[in-house]
């Protein structure tokens, strides 16, 4: 007879929106990055110790800024592992960044861009 599993999910240890912020505030754009209005996709494990392994991307951008997010990832702090019935266990995530170019100033000579991860979605 089956029973009901009680799961938890592994969690930053200083939160998971301190996790996006980290990701937003430490990713570092190419200089000449042109309009860009895309995504980037990555998957990492957390596992039973709460570290962050095996992040593999799953979809870049043009500019390859994949690499960026992945770097991120591997320097990224322990995390508190998942748990199902009060056991360790070893969870794969999902990580998604929209990138988002705005123009800040347009003439004759030039375009100024500002390009910014607009959000940044976690999934388990």
């Amino acid at each position: 007879m089956g029973g009901i599993a009680i799961y938890t999910n592994p969690e930053f240890e200083v939160g998971m929106e301190s996790f996006k912020n980290y990701i937003k505030t430490n990713f570092k754009f190419p200089e000449k990055v042109g309009n860009v209005n895309d995504t980037i996709q990555a998957s990492f494990v957390i596992n039973r110790n709460g570290i962050l392994t095996d992040a593999q991307l799953l979809k870049d951008t043009d500019n390859e800024m994949g690499k960026q997010l992945i770097q991120l990832l591997e320097k990224s702090k322990k995390w508190t592992s998942g748990t199902q019935n009060g056991k360790l266990t070893s969870n794969m995530l999902s990580i998604t960044l929209y990138i988002k170019t705005e123009i800040l100033e347009k003439s004759v000579f030039r375009t100024k861009h500002y390009t910014t991860i607009d959000s940044t979605v976690v999934k388990y």
